[in-house]
């Protein structure tokens, strides 16, 4: 029987610290690791970006405190942003790296 959906996500973002800007850097790392390898040029296949689309909003609505998941949500937003500044299309379709 294949793992559950939810278990998975839920472990892939389980964090070790308490701290809250240790948090925040290491669910950061997560994020920016799932959108590089729905978005790297290096692999092949559309279906990574909505992947990554549902274990994103998994992760987002996996919770029954509202204020957790606004706080999520928020946070996701600022993350993908963020992964967005440092990443842009050029004119040839090729994603460029930018100030990593």
């Amino acid at each position: 029987m294949p793992p559950n959906y939810q278990v998975l996500v839920a472990e892939y973002f389980s964090t070790k610290t308490t701290d809250l800007s240790n948090l925040e850097k290491e669910l950061s790392g997560h994020i920016y690791t799932l959108c590089y390898w729905a978005v790297t040029h290096l692999r092949s296949g559309d279906h990574r970006v909505y992947i990554v689309s549902n274990v994103l909003t998994s992760w987002k609505k996996n919770t029954a405190n509202v204020a957790e998941k606004n706080r999520r949500q928020a946070f996701l937003q600022n993350a993908l942003l963020d992964f967005l500044d440092k990443y842009s299309l050029v004119e040839t379709g090729s994603r460029a790296e930018e100030g990593i």
